[in-house]
């Protein structure tokens, strides 16, 4: 889970680095949207540093997600195993059916998926039962 957190700011990283390239991107899904119009600078300014605040405010909340469930989890908390299953199924369905649309490298996303799938099959090895029976007397 801490792997997580990483990736988490790595992929933070990486998208704000290439966030000067994210200007094209919004401008061009804006004439896919509005065929004929352009967008001003003023707005096309306003709209990226948006979606800059929007991803830094949901890798922040990413990354405090990853961090208090591996907190919980090494606990032996019953219930974060539960709600840590319960967000890797949701960031698996966002993944398959959603497609997350990230600035940076699309790898990071599929590590990141990845790792949260292997983070779901080890919580609920016979020997992390046992932890978490341990854990939660």
């Amino acid at each position: 889970m801490y792997a997580g957190a990483a990736i988490t700011v790595l992929a933070l990283v990486l998208d704000l680095a290439s966030a000067g390239s994210q200007r094209n991107i919004v401008r061009q899904e804006y004439l896919v949207a509005n065929p004929g119009k352009e967008l001003s600078g003023v707005d096309l300014d306003v709209a990226v540093k948006a979606a800059v605040v929007a991803l830094i405010i949901g890798a922040t909340i990413r990354l405090l997600l990853w961090l208090w469930m591996a907190w919980k989890n090494g606990q032996g908390r019953r219930w974060a195993r539960v709600v840590g299953t319960v967000f890797g199924v949701v960031n698996l369905f966002s993944f398959t059916y959603l497609g997350r649309e990230t600035l940076g490298p699309q790898i990071i996303t599929i590590i990141d998926t990845v790792l949260g799938v292997a983070v779901m099959v080890l919580m609920w090895l016979k020997s992390s039962s046992q932890y978490y029976s341990a854990g939660s007397r």
